[in-house]
């Protein structure tokens, strides 16, 4: 069960998007939303925690807060929702601090802007780190995204994985929510046995989603995992891609191999849900 959303801000304008999107969202799922600023100090400084924090870092910190303040008593204005707010001052990265925050009961809602690619999207420092090093799930939004409510939400995933972990905090998550839930069966050929694999597979899911109605099934095999995946999402109108950081074959193509990546031009203008194990 959802019961906070974690949303990091550097007052950026991808940030700003990502907090209205993460406002909207918690007001869907009645949950709390925290709003976290992280001041990191450089390692290489002189000053350390353990010496005292500086008066710059203090009064930035200070500023911060003030703004956090503002920002949560209009959230709470616009949308009736439980915010709060956060401001650390810390040797830790942000994808550190994040990932040692949350629990199975969280997610992280991050903004991602400024990437002319999906390469340049899905490795920028913060987003590629958050999603190695969190415990939670992670939900970025590309900057210029508004939450709209959830219609349609493919969920990618691999022969090669069973990945019936991730179902589970999915299930949870799509509770409130009435949208048409399509599962990509992703494979590299288009053989018997990925056929096989697809029936077997989608009887399982139908089981474990019993209660659950408007639930679809296709299969696609490409050389090119991501660029599939993409063009599905664009064909299908999907507002919402999730995956599992442990359907590696999926997780690699979008997450960790460049050179699938590089030929396809355009940032994702579609927010992806995260699962971890």
């Amino acid at each position: 069960m959802l019961n906070k959303i974690i949303c990091p801000t550097d007052f950026s304008d991808e940030a700003n998007n990502a907090v209205e999107y993460a406002a909207k969202l918690a007001q869907v799922f009645n949950t709390k939303l925290l709003l976290v600023n992280v001041h990191q100090i450089p390692l290489a400084s002189s000053v350390t925690l353990s010496e005292g924090i500086s008066s710059s870092s203090k009064e930035d910190s200070m500023i911060a807060a003030d703004r956090l303040k503002n920002i949560c008593q209009e959230i709470n204005r616009m949308f009736k929702i439980s915010v709060d707010y956060e401001v650390d001052i810390t040797i830790q990265s942000l994808s550190a601090k994040l990932g040692s925050t949350g629990d199975a009961n969280t997610i992280i809602v991050m903004g991602t802007g400024g990437a002319r690619t999906i390469t340049e999207f899905f490795f920028g420092t913060n987003t590629y780190n958050v999603i190695k090093k969190a415990q939670c799930p992670v939900l970025f939004v590309p900057a210029g995204c508004s939450y709209g409510t959830y219609k349609n939400i493919a969920y990618a995933m691999a022969y090669e994985e069973k990945g019936r972990l991730a179902l589970k905090p999915f299930s949870e998550f799509i509770k409130p929510l009435n949208a048409s839930i399509t599962f990509l069966h992703i494979s590299k050929h288009d053989t018997d046995l990925s056929k096989d694999v697809f029936k077997a597979e989608n009887e399982e899911i139908s089981d474990f989603f019993k209660d659950k109605p408007g639930l679809n099934f296709e299969r696609i095999w490409s050389d090119d995992v991501a660029d599939a995946i993409e063009k599905y999402v664009r064909d299908h109108n999907t507002d919402l891609l999730v995956t599992a950081a442990h359907h590696r074959n999926i997780f690699a193509a979008l997450f960790e191999q460049k050179p699938i990546l590089s030929d396809l031009t355009a940032a994702p203008s579609f927010p992806v849900l995260v699962f971890h194990e």
